[in-house]
């Protein structure tokens, strides 16, 4: 049996990885559009809670709320900041501190009794966040800070004062770190199914410092973030607690899309499997039981579809007789006859091309069809070697007795090919070449 050939192998073989590519890209793309879906929610809820962070964080600046309860004209009257002041720390609890610097220098801070130390300290005396405010002319949070004198750790609001665009001096509100953070409620987007951290660098881009984060384990690199900028740059990143893609879904979704490739590849090969029974029955229902060749009308109907498949191919019609075969058929067994059919048919497949189409027209005439050039030197030698195959000796009643092959060889275009023509004029060739009826 002849082997599959490299020109029959590589459409299956671009099929198969035809197939298995498309699964893999079908996989890729579900799992692409699933991530698409879920990052677009995680955006929306940062969005909104961004906002959330944004409002808690003004409602929480009580240096804000005390910037129209101090006359920078009447810089010595503080009645009513001080009032001010005593009011918003008695109504929460969570303020450590307010004070009020009068150009750099510190000149009142609540509850005094506790920080009456620090009054009198210059702006290059505390941390960089109280001069950022001063440069920038717009407000500043700053924090977690530890501070100083108490090991607090704080949030720090700062407003910074100007009256026609000079510095008069800034007011500060500390507020304790853990009741600002509880009150930013980030625990709502571990709700949410969300990890999360909240970061900010500060104002010369060279510290990050993590305000919290719901598990330091968690890779953020492809976290969905939010930028505020106040001044100092707050980021805060979100990431589903699973990924964006838990892994049994992705295994799921692949070993679906695998599945569905095999499925296809095993319908086609179905389908394939029962066009090549179809042909095989149709070849049989056209073969030589003895011979295994094709029948007269076997080479009729396969040389009609080879003249719309070959198109513009050359044709060469190999028209062989047997000369004393049938004398010789009459005086030897069925076994010495079936192994000689037999080198015919072997004698086709090993020295002719693949495609040619071979029949047994009648006990001695033998139709053999190549869709190649056999003008070549080469190709005329296979095919005097396959003829040479076909000369068969035996004795007869003590003479020898010889099978000896007659052949023609007629050519044309595939597509112009009329089978029983051809067959003629090959055999009218033969008739020609040996004189045969004279």
């Amino acid at each position: 049996m002849r082997r599959m050939s490299l020109k029959r192998k590589l459409p299956v073989l671009l099929l198969v990885i035809l197939v298995l590519g498309l699964s893999l890209h079908t996989g890729k793309s579900i799992q692409a559009a699933l991530i698409s879906k879920r990052r677009q929610a995680a955006e929306t809820v940062i969005e909104l809670f961004g906002k959330h962070l944004i409002q808690q964080l003004e409602a929480e600046n009580f240096a804000s709320k005390l910037m129209f309860a101090l006359d920078t004209k009447e810089k010595a009257n503080l009645t009513l900041f001080e009032e001010k002041a005593a009011k918003l720390q008695k109504d929460h609890a969570e303020i450590r501190f307010l004070s009020y610097f009068e150009q750099d220098t510190l000149q009142a801070i609540y509850p005094r009794e506790k920080y009456k130390s620090a009054i009198g300290m210059k702006l290059h005396d505390v941390s960089y966040s109280y001069t950022l405010a001063k440069v920038i002319k717009d407000g500043v949070i700053a924090g977690p800070e530890t501070l100083s004198s108490t090991k607090e750790e704080v949030f720090l609001f700062i407003e910074p004062l100007y009256e026609n665009n000079q510095y008069k001096g800034e007011i500060i509100a500390a507020v304790d770190s853990a009741y600002l953070i509880k009150a930013m409620n980030l625990e709502y987007l571990q709700k949410r199914g969300y990890e999360y951290e909240l970061w900010r660098v500060n104002a010369l881009g060279e510290k990050k410092t993590v305000v919290r984060v719901s598990d330091p384990s968690v890779d953020f690199s492809e976290a969905v973030k939010l930028e505020v900028s106040l001044p100092a740059t707050w980021n805060l990143s979100i990431l589903p607690e699973n990924g964006w893609l838990p892994y049994s879904v992705k295994l799921a979704i692949n070993g679906i899309c695998l599945l569905n490739a095999l499925l296809i590849l095993a319908l086609v090969y179905l389908v394939l499997r029962v066009h090549v029974q179809k042909k095989q029955l149709i070849r049989e229902s056209y073969t030589d039981a003895d011979s295994g060749l094709l029948t007269r009308e076997g080479f009729f109907y396969f040389m009609k579809r080879a003249k719309q498949m070959q198109g513009d191919k050359e044709v060469s019609v190999l028209y062989i007789q047997l000369y004393n075969f049938y004398k010789l058929r009459k005086n030897c067994s069925m076994e010495e006859m079936q192994a000689y059919l037999q080198i015919i048919q072997q004698g086709v497949q090993e020295h002719l091309p693949v495609g040619s189409i071979a029949a047994r027209l009648s006990e001695e005439e033998f139709v053999i069809a190549i869709f190649e050039d056999t003008r070549s030197e080469k190709a005329m030698e296979a095919i005097e070697d396959f003829i040479l195959q076909l000369f068969w000796k035996k004795k007869i009643q003590g003479k020898k007795v010889f099978v000896e092959p007659k052949s023609a060889i007629v050519r044309c275009v595939a597509k112009k090919t009329d089978a029983e023509e051809l067959l003629k004029l090959a055999s009218m060739r033969l008739n020609a070449l040996y004189d045969l009826h004279s």
